[in-house]
């Protein structure tokens, strides 16, 4: 399962880097909305960074500052600067650039839910009892941190949705604690389907380029 939008991250790239709008207004909509480390893709995330370090610096966001920019910090081999060329060509609707941040934004929340959810299914596989216990209480509470931030960002992930997700979990744990053979990894996987449902709304909300 890919918990990520690639043409969500190409439009905010290519909306601050629109030659038809001012790149700096663009970039200070979302700058508080996603981080370089909500972008799935590496050479969408060094970009993004690169016009963050621009923008921290007060210099110009355009093209060739963060080709510059991305060639001083030795970066340029992992993104290629037909790459850059190709953003600069998409000419996206910039007024939706805070829809397509926060499509961003919400499947990077959601894939750090799968992480956490993998991790358990390691931890569960190579810890005896006493840990698991210990271990429960904080997957838990990380993972309803996760949940409250992916339903600040989008109301559609509705709480008591989640709060069904969490009440199978506690089921589960307490029988893996009674049968630690308990088939750990085959529920997380119906954790994933639940998540993967719950991601069809970045398709029924299809973006289109202007």
């Amino acid at each position: 399962m890919n918990f990520y939008n690639e043409l969500a991250e190409k439009f905010v790239l290519a909306s601050i880097l629109s030659p038809l709008d001012d790149s700096k207004k663009v970039y200070e909509k979302i700058k508080n909305l996603v981080k370089p480390e909500d972008f799935y893709l590496l050479k969408n995330r060094l970009i993004f960074q690169a016009i963050s370090d621009l923008y921290d610096k007060n210099e110009n966001i355009n093209l060739v500052s963060v080709y510059q920019r991305l060639l001083d910090k030795k970066e340029l081999d992992k993104v290629e600067e037909s790459y850059l060329k190709e953003l600069a060509e998409l000419l996206p609707t910039t007024g939706q650039v805070i829809h397509y941040a926060k499509v961003v934004r919400e499947l990077s929340i959601v894939r750090k839910i799968v992480s956490l959810l993998n991790d358990a299914i390691l931890k569960i596989q190579i810890s005896e009892i006493e840990e698991i216990k210990e271990y429960l209480k904080d997957f838990i509470n990380d993972l309803k941190n996760l949940v409250e931030c992916l339903e600040n960002e989008n109301k559609d992930y509705k709480k008591t949705e989640f709060d069904k997700i969490f009440d199978k979990i506690e089921i589960f744990f307490a029988k893996a604690l009674n049968n630690p053979s308990t088939n750990f990894e085959k529920f997380v996987n119906s954790i994933f389907q639940s998540l993967e449902n719950k991601k069809k709304y970045t398709k029924r909300k299809e973006i289109k380029k202007s």
